[in-house]
């Protein structure tokens, strides 16, 4: 009765299809009016309504659910219930055909230009915080080392320096919050892939996995003038995931007047995308997530999600060398992200 009285109150008819509840509840809502002794009259028409209410359903759309889609394009404020909504559903579907779920998958990453020439320096932490095996036997891939040809070739090793010879020298064990992951490795072709190595499942199954790792990409801090390319890091959405936090640390000196834009690419046809490839534009999809621009002060950029973050964010630039200071920061936060996606932020510098 509250969504119908919020609904008939609306003065616009797209808002009041989108409020209204759908033909079904507003049947029993007329039917216990007839219990009650209302006017025959007044509960007549109103079955009338109804019927036509849901005929303008299934001409149109089909079922309610493809009416909300099609209403929310038209009413921006309900667009992101909406999608919030939908990506909820996704989330439990993938859920239970992978097997597992997870609490809270988190990137953080440092861009600087480095003191080799002509090339920028990394630091990543990658974390997944609250993983949950729902049933036994299910392979979980918590990390992936994959060398795909034609890729610039990212010159990786522990935040200490010493030799990366396997993907799990980066492991910050100190920084999870429950039971810690015991994991095995896994060589399939020219991958190596880090997965869960328990059977454990259920409700008290829930471990955590982060990891650390500096790494070297050969491109210039600064183009010729003239030239123009994108800086983008981003992360890509493999596992079914409640909620995403994404934070991006550039160097004062890197794109220092360029505002971020967030793109959402499909990964599911070509891989994981450049944004430099005008190819992978028809994968682009519409969004309406925001990037949150929070300045330089890493000690200010605590999150409830992640215990003991700040503290972390100090101890790998520590171990590096590099001074907090000299970075600004940009978050992206959202939940239940959609499997299959590509996230990038997207620096141009002067723009």
């Amino acid at each position: 009765m509250s969504r119908i009285s919020k609904a008939i109150s609306s003065r616009d008819p797209v808002a009041l299809m989108y409020l209204i509840p759908g033909p079904d509840p507003l049947r029993r809502v007329t039917a216990a009016a007839k219990d009650l002794g209302l006017d025959e009259e007044i509960i007549q028409a109103a079955d009338a309504s109804i019927l036509q209410f849901s005929s303008i359903i299934e001409s149109v759309a089909g079922d309610r659910a493809k009416l909300n889609g099609i209403v929310s394009q038209l009413l921006p404020e309900s667009r992101e219930h909406f999608e919030n909504r939908v990506r909820q559903q996704l989330y439990r579907g993938y859920s239970q055909l992978k097997g597992y779920s997870v609490d809270l998958d988190f990137t953080t990453i440092f861009i600087k230009p480095s003191e080799q020439p002509n090339c920028l320096d990394y630091i990543v932490i990658t974390g997944i915080l609250g993983l949950h095996r729902l049933r036994p036997y299910v392979n979980v891939r918590l990390a992936a080392w994959v060398a795909r040809p034609g890729r610039k070739v990212w010159e990786m090793t522990t935040l200490d320096g010493a030799p990366l010879n396997d993907i799990t020298n980066g492991r910050l064990d100190r920084y999870c919050t429950s039971t810690v992951a015991e994991v095995s490795l896994q060589q399939f072709g020219a991958g190596t892939y880090c997965c869960l190595a328990d059977n454990k499942f259920g409700p008290n199954s829930s471990v955590d996995f982060v990891l650390g790792h500096f790494c070297r990409l050969d491109r210039p801090a600064t183009l010729p003038n003239g030239q123009s390319e994108w800086l983008g890091p981003g992360v890509e959405i493999d596992k079914p995931t409640k909620r995403l936090h994404f934070d991006a640390f550039l160097h004062h000196s890197l794109y220092p007047q360029a505002t971020p834009q967030l793109f959402m690419i499909d990964t599911s046809f070509r891989g994981m995308a450049s944004l430099d490839d005008e190819s992978r534009i028809p994968d682009r999809m519409e969004h309406r997530i925001q990037v949150q621009m929070l300045g330089a002060n890493i000690d200010r950029l605590r999150t409830s999600n992640i215990p003991r973050y700040s503290e972390m964010l100090h101890d790998v630039l520590g171990r590096r060398g590099w001074n907090a200071d000299e970075f600004r920061a940009y978050r992206v936060a959202l939940q239940y992200p959609i499997y299959g996606m590509q996230l990038t932020l997207g620096f141009k510098d002067g723009t």
